[in-house]
Order: C-alpha cells, then structure tokens, then sequence
C-alpha cells in the first residue's frame, strides 16, 4: 500500500493544535508525543528524520519546517524502534516494535511492508537493517527477512530459532551476526537454513552492523564500536575505537565515510580504514549523533530536542540551528488524564505506580525512573519536567486557589510542590506524617471542594489517607509540621495500591477506592462544611445491593464519573454501577444501579453494561453521555441513563491502535474527546459540546461552506438542548434540529435532505424552554455551490 504525506511547516503545524479544540464530529487526530528518551537521527538529503520514544518527526531543510509523521498523515503503525537511510534508493526505512515497516521515500510516498507484523513467526522484533540494490535485509528476533522493493514483498526469508542481531551486505557477502558467531553467505543467495552460512569466526553480539566497503566492517556492540577487515578466511579486528559505547546508529556520509559518536567524541572511518577523531562542541555532547553531509554538519538530539551545527574546520563550531522541542506530549503511553483547577489545562501522565490499569500482575512501581507528565492547553502545548528531575511521579493535582502551583506524589520522594516546572517545596517525613522509609509511595493527590489537599498512600503513618488544610497550603512547605495534617476517621478499612480519591462537585461526597478486594469504595461525606472534619460520617463498602436485590461484588472498584445531574458513575471489573443519590451512599440501605442494555427482541431479556471488562475510565461529555474506557473491548459511548450503546469504538472499526483504553476524557471547553491508548493520545471529535449560558460565543465551522464540503457544519456554544432553526434569505425554515449539550450539526441540506442553495443562511436558535415560536438571529451561515 502506497500513501504520501506532506511536508508541513513548522508554522502549519502549531495550527495545528490551536484547531485542536475545534475537530469535525466523527474524526480522528493522533497527538504527537516527544518522549525525552532520544533513540536515532538520521540526515537525507532532503530533510533530517529524528526518532524519540516511540516517535518519528521530520525537518524540511528547504523552509525549515518541522513535522510529527503519525498514522494522521501517512503512517501505517504507531510505535517506531529503529530508522535507517537509503541514499542510493532516497528511502527511509522506518521500523515498528511489532514487526511492521513502512519505507519513507523522498518524494513523500510511503510504502507498507507488514509481511514480518502479520506472519506467525516471533519475536518480530527487528534488530538491524541492510540495503543492497532492490533487496533489503531485515534481521529480527526469529531470523532473517529478505524484501524486494521492486515487488514490495518479501522475496526470501530464514527462520533459524535464533535472533540475528545484526546483517551487512559487504561487496558481494552477506554477513549476519547470530548466536556469538559470524557468517556469511553469498548476496542473492537462498537464506532459508542457516546451514547455507560460512563462518567468519567467533564474535561478539553486537547491536548493528555497517560494511563501509566490500572489506571493511564495522560493528556497534554494547561496549563499543569496532573497526574489523574483512579477509577471505575471515575477520581481522582492529582495536575498538570508543572507550565507551556509543550513543545512537552508526551515520554513512554522502562521500561514503562512516560516522559515530561516545558522547564526547565524534570518530570518522574513512573508505581506506583510515580513522580519525574530533571532539564535540559543548552543544552536541552526550547528544545522538547523525550526519549524511559530513562531519563539517553535525545534528545532534538529547530529550531536550534537535540541533544543527556545523564547522569550518577545525575546533570552531556554529549553531546553524538552535535547539528545539517540537511541540508535542512529553508522554506516549498515558494511563491517565487528569483535568486542572481550570477547565483550559488537561494533564496527561505515564503509568507511574499501578496494578490494574495496565494488567500488570505483579507490583511494579517503576522507583529511580524519571517518568514524564506533559500538559495540553486550548492554545499551546507544554511538558512538565521539573528541575531537579522528579523520580517516578505517580499522581498529580492543580490548585484551584492557585492554578499555577501542581503538586505531584513519587513513589519515593514525597510531594511536591511545582511552580513554573520547578521544585519549590517538599513535604516529606520531616513536615508530614510520611514515612521516610525508601518505597513509600504515594499514590493519589486531590482537592476536595474546600480547596484541601487530600493525600493517599502506603507509606503514611498509621493511616492511609491525610489532608492538609487550605489555609496550609498557603504557607511555606518549610514551616508547616506534621501535626498541621488532618488525619480523617475512616474506620474498618484496609486500603492498599492505586488508592482514588474522588470529591463530587454537586454533592458533599468523597469516594475512595483502591485495587485491593479487602473494601469496594468507601463514601465519606463532609456534613456540608469541608473544612470542618468533626462532622463527617463514612460507609465502608464491602459489597453492594443492586436495583433487583441481587448482591454485586465485583473484584474492585477501578473508575469513577459525577454526571451533569450529580448522579455518580463507577467503573469496576464487573461492569458499570451508579449511585443516583450519592449522599444515600452513607446509607447502609442504599442501593446502586447496574446499567444494563436490553435486548430489544420483546423480552425482558438485557446485558449488563461491559460486565466481562474492565471500566478503566469514565467521562461525561456535554450532552450527559458516558464514554467508557475498557481493558480489552475499546471505547464505549452509551446514552446518559446507560441503557443503549450509541457507539463503540475498537481497533477493528476505528483508528484507534488497539482495544485497551488506558483512559478517555471529554473536553469542557469544546467537543473534543480525549483518548489515551497505549501507542499515544488520540483526539475524536464528539457530536456533543458543553452547554453555553447564553449565545454570545457561538463558534461555527466549516463558514463559509464551500463546493467541495460535504460534511456537516458543526455550531457550538449553544444553551443546553437548544431548538436550533436555519432560515434563509426569505425567512423561510429550511432545517431545525436539538442541540447535543450546547453542539448542534447541520448537514448543509434541507429537511428533506437536498442540498441547499448558494446564499446566506440564518441561524435561529431558541433555549430549550422557551416558549417563543420564533428566535433572533444570532448568527450568519454563507454556502456557495
């Protein structure tokens, strides 16, 4: 398959994401993520390809313009493990961690090479690349792979019970590094036993292998790169030329040289085996290093972004691009999206410590791993790295009173507080009731509506859960003490890993549940005085009492939504319940409502809602509909009694890589849903957006309507449920709909479906209780033919 992409400025692409508030109803978008975690860069002609965490992006040398490259404009999968150029074909082969490839020609076409993805053979992990003529050689976890570009297939394969760590085509010798060994075959030979290999002698396992000429090798393994010449009977090694390893793929120059870098220094490999050796310049150290021009233009990546410079000769070196990041997430992988204080900042975190979420079995908590959060805004992008490095952040939460400040859990360090992406206050064993042993975690941070902070954790003294006062927080970290915490009265429990706390916004209820089975949820209501904890009662759930009298005890509690009417939603590993009157939920009478589809064949007959599935998340858009996010069986979109499935999305029928949802989030500013799978975050346009209080923002598009436009045009900021009228230059009503939330889609057509005529169509809306027949005109809708 053959798809082409466009090399967009990087002017266009930050219009990108301004738009990102607006998408069209039933799209799909892949937000770029940049995960400081730099792996290749690799020069061309044309532009320079620079891979980090997963994901690839491209510079325009021509305008200077910088791209993400996603399955949005023509990439075939999601999450890249290896590039390499090919000059005398201008292709960059980009591979996939399950095997897939897609070839990125220099004309923009891209061609998909899935034979390795899609064949029963494993690991398909691929280890290295070779190029010779048409044929390129794939070395991958199972054994060798042969493909022909002239056909676009695979043209000869070995499947050998081995990995082949590494494959170079030097003159007419194939040569493959495998199971401490080196062999070589004849290039164009059969490859299907590994018996039909020479060996070259001992060696080695290396992670890449480079023959500059018919005689010369070179091999990057993990202590070092080495310069080896290649003999009839064999290999002659010269000494290894970095005294450490080396930081990235080896770099073949246009003038056929090799080069790599340490960190510190660059080294040069002449065709003639001559080597030569430079330092780097300050800006390019313990950079990943690539070049196609030579070793006078040097591009260098670190987690802070690219860089290009170059010299004249010499030590003297000039920035002929500064460094930057591109605007993307800092996270691929986002377990979680957390809304901020205000409605314009959305969060998105990596796993941090977890059980459920991710299947992960055994406890996992990822210490001493500098784990990223990045924030998306209606305007901009940023990345949350802090100065110093927070080491496994595991929740985080924003002020209200203060929407500047975050705080932000570890698994090892305590809070902390952070302002403008820096440290400026710990609370610790010294200032809190945390334990100071190493491995104490803390696992949730949140504000009730009173504006305290809520602290959830395992490393907490004789408690699982404290709070420390708004009117503390307000102080210096340094000057508040331990017996400033607030120790809330939770009797009868037992909590233990990925502790929630939920504070309802339209009721005085807290819900708090964890991934242990020893309690479902606890409910804590606050009296009506959240500042005042003398008043408070708790319920400890251990088991629940359904609509139908039957006992519901799912495994755990997992997820947790407050509808637009108060009304609470709650995911667990059984299916979907709801409390309808969440203040009942001190009641040890209460019951809760399990949501369930009937089977509409004129029985009584019905399903609970995702009961074999995990719920891992829950959101509530601006018509009161529910998003579901599941373990294993994608995104769910049902009505807002939970009784019909409008939607669901999976890998099978939608864009989405796969159908693990890891979370989903409904934007409060607009129709964007926000879903976090686990080969990065993807933005859907909903057909619903919140309701306005009046019609003084509406926000319409496409406007104008254009010939080739055949979609719907999509008017937001509408009042709840609005009778939305479109009239035209007569007054005559051509089509009237009800608004979703404060969304509503007009097809461009009349109520009998036809297209309309060119001319200035009027907008008419009125609230949905109003009684008048006939609304003011409060907008414009121009459609040309």
């Amino acid at each position: 398959m053959m798809k082409r992409f466009i090399l967009l400025t990087a002017t266009l692409l930050t219009i990108w994401f301004y738009s990102a508030a607006t998408i069209p109803p039933g799209s799909w978008r892949m937000i770029p993520s940049f995960i400081p975690r730099p792996e290749s860069v690799v020069e061309t002609p044309e532009g320079v390809y620079y891979l980090a965490g997963g994901s690839l992006f491209f510079i325009n040398k021509e305008n200077d313009g910088n791209m993400a490259l996603t399955t949005d404009n023509g990439l075939s999968d999601h999450t890249l493990t290896l590039i390499r150029y090919n000059p005398s074909k201008g292709y960059l082969l980009a591979g996939y961690d399950n095997g897939n490839i897609d070839l990125i020609y220099d004309s923009g076409d891209i061609v998909n090479l899935p034979d390795i993805r899609d064949a029963s053979a494993s690991p398909k992990t691929i280890n290295d690349i070779a190029f010779s003529g048409d044929n390129i050689y794939v070395a991958t976890g199972a054994g060798l792979i042969k493909f022909s570009t002239s056909k676009n297939a695979v043209a000869d394969y070995g499947l050998y019970g081995k990995s082949v760590d590494g494959v170079a085509v030097a003159g007419s010798r194939l040569i493959i590094s495998i199971d401490n060994s080196l062999l070589a075959a004849e290039e164009g030979s059969r490859i299907n036993s590994i018996s039909l290999f020479s060996s070259l002698g001992d060696w080695t396992p290396s992670i890449e292998l480079l023959a500059v000429t018919p005689t010369l090798l070179l091999a990057r393994h993990d202590t070092g790169v080495g310069v080896y010449e290649i003999t009839p009977g064999g290999w002659v090694a010269g000494s290894d030329r970095t005294p450490s390893p080396s930081l990235g793929q080896i770099s073949l120059t246009a003038d056929g040289k090799a080069v790599f870098s340490d960190g510190e220094m660059l080294y040069i490999v002449a065709p003639g085996g001559d080597i030569s050796s430079l330092p780097l310049p300050d800006n390019l150290r313990s950079n990943m290093i690539g070049t196609f021009t030579g070793e006078e233009s040097l591009w260098g990546l670190d987690g802070e972004g690219i860089i290009n410079m170059v010299s004249s000769g010499g030590a003297s070196w000039t920035t002929a691009m500064q460094r930057f990041r591109p605007e993307a997430l800092a996270v691929k992988e986002a377990a979680f999206i957390i809304p901020g204080a205000v409605p314009e900042h959305i969060y998105f975190t990596n796993l941090g410590p977890t059980v459920y979420r991710m299947g992960i079995s055994d406890y996992t908590d990822g210490h001493d791993v500098e784990q990223q959060a990045a924030m998306i805004a209606h305007n901009y992008l940023s990345s949350l790295t802090l100065t110093p490095p927070l080491k496994s952040p595991t929740r985080l939460a924003e002020d209200p009173a203060d929407p500047s400040m975050v705080y932000m859990g570890s698994g090892n360090e305590g809070i902390s507080r952070v302002a403008d992406g820096k440290v400026t206050g710990v609370y610790s064993a010294s200032n809190a009731p945390l334990s100071g042993e190493w491995g104490s975690t803390v696992f949730e941070l949140s504000f009730d509506n009173g504006g305290n902070l809520w602290v959830a954790g395992n490393g907490i003294d004789n408690q699982d859960i404290i709070i420390l006062p708004a009117d503390k927080l307000r102080l210096d970290p340094a000057a508040v003490s331990a017996a400033d915490w607030i120790i809330p009265s939770i009797p009868d429990h037992d909590l233990n890993m990925d502790i929630r706390i939920f504070h309802c916004r339209q009721s005085p209820m807290t819900f708090i549940f964890d991934t242990g089975d020893s309690n479902l949820l606890i409910a804590y209501h606050n009296g009506g005085t959240p500042s005042t904890f003398s008043d408070d009662r708790v319920m400890v759930w251990k088991s629940f009492t359904d609509q139908d009298g039957r006992e519901f005890t799912p495994h755990r509690c997992t997820s947790i939504a407050e509808d637009r009417n108060g009304r609470v939603w709650i995911g667990t590993s059984g299916g979907v319940m709801e409390i309808s009157n969440p203040e009942k939920a001190i009641d040890p009478s209460m019951t809760v409502r399990r949501l369930k589809i009937a089977h509409n064949d004129g029985t009584s007959l019905a399903d609970y809602l995702v009961e074999t599935d995990v719920v891992l998340d829950i959101s509530v858009d601006g018509a009161n509909r529910k998003w579901l996010a599941t373990g294993a069986s994608g995104l769910y979109l049902v009505n807002d009694e939970g009784n019909e499935i409008i939607s669901r999305f999976t890998a099978a029928n939608s864009p989405l890589p796969a159908d693990r949802v890891n979370a989903v989030y409904c934007d409060a500013l607009g129709n964007t849903v926000y879903v976090a799978t686990p080969c990065g975050v993807m933005e859907y346009g909903g057909t619903a957006a919140p309701p306005a209080g009046n019609y003084s923002s509406l926000h319409i598009y496409p406007n104008p309507v254009t010939p080739d436009f055949t979609g719907e045009v999509t008017v937001e900021g509408l009042t709840e449920g609005s009778l939305v009228k479109i009239a035209d230059s007569s007054g005559a009503v051509v089509w009237q709909g009800r608004a979703e939330g404060g969304m509503v889609r007009w097809p461009a057509q009349t109520s009998a479906g036809r297209r309309v005529a060119s001319g200035v169509y009027y907008l008419l809306p009125s609230p949905a209780e109003s009684t008048v027949q006939a609304a003011p005109v409060v907008a414009k809708i121009l459609v040309v033919n």
